[in-house]
C-alpha cells in the first residue's frame, strides 16, 4: 500500500509531461496523425474511461440512495396505510357484530310478543363457582325492579334480585339457588330445572321429577312452564342433552343444555311486569 502511493505521483507527473509534449507538437505541426492516434489510444483513452467510471460510479451510488430514500419513505406510507386500514376493517367487523345482535334482538322480541322491554349491558359477573350473579348498567333510574325477568336472544337469562340508583344485580338460572318450572316442547313432559354446580360448570342444566313413563327424548327442546309464577311461559332456554332413570324416586332426570352462552354475555332485555305471568 505504501509502495503505491510513492508511486502514484510519478504516474501523474509523467501523464502530464507527455500531454506538454504533445501539445507543444501539434503547436509546431511537427506530428504525424499515426502518432497521434497512439497517443490518444495509449494515455488520453484510459484517463478520459477513468473519468467517466468514476463519474458513472459517483452518479449510481447518489441514484442508489435517493432510491433507498424513496422506498423507505414508501415503505413508512404504506406501514400508516395499512394500519388505518386495520382499524376502520376491525370497527366496520364490531359494526357488524352490533347490528346482527341487535337484529336478534328484535327477532326474538318479536317472536315471543315482548310489550315492553329495555336493554341493557352485562357490566360485571360473579367469579364464584356457586353464585350465578351479573350486574347489569340499568337500576332504578331506568325503573328497574326486583323479579323482573331478564332474556338474551338466545333465551332465558334468569331475573332481578337486586336494584340500585344505576345498576342491578341478576341472577342467572344457572345459580344453585335457581328453580324454575319448565316443560318440553314436543310433548309437555313437565319437571323442574335447576342450576347445579357440576352441571353449572359446564354450562349444563338439571330437569328433575321428570314423570318415569315420559316419552322425553335426547334433543327435545325446553321451555318455561305456565306454572311458574315468576317466568312467563314459553320462554325458550335450551335442548335435553342426557337422560337417567331414578329407578328408586320413580322419576327422570336430564341434562339440559341451555343456549345462552353466561359466560359471555354482553346484552340483555329486561321484560316489564307487562309480560310477566301473575
Amino acid at each position: 500500500m505504501y509502495g503505491y502511493e510513492r508511486k502514484k505521483p510519478y504516474k501523474l507527473i509523467s501523464i502530464t509531461l507527455v500531454i506538454a509534449v504533445f501539445a507543444l507538437l501539434i503547436k509546431y505541426q511537427k506530428i504525424d496523425i499515426k502518432f497521434v492516434d497512439f497517443v490518444h489510444t495509449r494515455f488520453f483513452m484510459p484517463v478520459q474511461s477513468l473519468f467517466v467510471n468514476t463519474r458513472d460510479s459517483v452518479g449510481g451510488t447518489i441514484d442508489y440512495y435517493k432510491n433507498l430514500g424513496n422506498i423507505k419513505g414508501e415503505n413508512e406510507l404504506l406501514k400508516e396505510e395499512n394500519e388505518k386500514l386495520k382499524f376502520e376493517n376491525n370497527n366496520l367487523l364490531k359494526l357488524k357484530s352490533e347490528n346482527e345482535r341487535l337484529r336478534d334482538f328484535l327477532s326474538f322480541r318479536e317472536k315471543n310478543n315482548f310489550k315492553e322491554v329495555t336493554g341493557a349491558d352485562v357490566i360485571g359477573k360473579s367469579i364464584s363457582n356457586v353464585d350465578g350473579i351479573i350486574l347489569i348498567n340499568r337500576g332504578l333510574d331506568s325503573e328497574i325492579e326486583e323479579k323482573m325477568v331478564v332474556v338474551s336472544n338466545s333465551g332465558l337469562v334468569g331475573h332481578v334480585i337486586e336494584v340500585h340508583e344505576n345498576f342491578s344485580k341478576v341472577m342467572l338460572i344457572t345459580d344453585v339457588r335457581s328453580s324454575i318450572s319448565v316443560e318440553t316442547e314436543r310433548t309437555l313432559e313437565n319437571g323442574v330445572l335447576k342450576g347445579a354446580v357440576e352441571a353449572r360448570n359446564k354450562g349444563k342444566l338439571v330437569m328433575e321429577y321428570i314423570d318415569v313413563d315420559s316419552d322425553i327424548i335426547e334433543g327435545d327442546k325446553v321451555h318455561t312452564s305456565n306454572l311458574s309464577s315468576l317466568y312467563p311461559k314459553g320462554l325458550y332456554i335450551g335442548e335435553v342433552e342426557i337422560i337417567s332413570e331414578n329407578i328408586k324416586e320413580l322419576n327422570k332426570t336430564a341434562v339440559v343444555k341451555p343456549d345462552v352462552d353466561y359466560n359471555n354475555l354482553r346484552e340483555v332485555l329486561i321484560l316489564k311486569k307487562e309480560n310477566e305471568v301473575e
